[in-house]
């Protein structure tokens, strides 16, 4: 066997055995159920509106990355004008 075959063959299985583990793993997570209940003494929540969750999964998240990119781009553009 030549050795770039071998190579391929040797990433080919080793792709498969992480894509196994990794299949494994998640079907455990996502598969499983939950199997405890509420406790007695606790209040029932109230459900969530559309309005704050599209905030916190959405908004929020959008609205941080936008500052985040906005103080990694102020000091390229204050050294930019202060050469001028």
């Amino acid at each position: 066997m030549d050795r770039s075959k071998s190579s391929a063959l040797r990433n080919f299985c080793r792709g498969g055995a992480v894509g196994a583990f990794l299949l494994v793993l998640l079907s455990g997570a996502f598969f499983s159920t939950a199997s405890a209940d509420t406790p007695a003494g606790w209040e029932e929540v109230e459900p969530v509106s559309f309005l704050s969750y599209f905030m916190i999964l959405i908004v929020w998240p959008v609205g941080i990355a936008l500052l985040l990119s906005l103080l990694t781009v102020l000091p390229s553009l204050a050294r930019r004008d202060s050469t001028n």
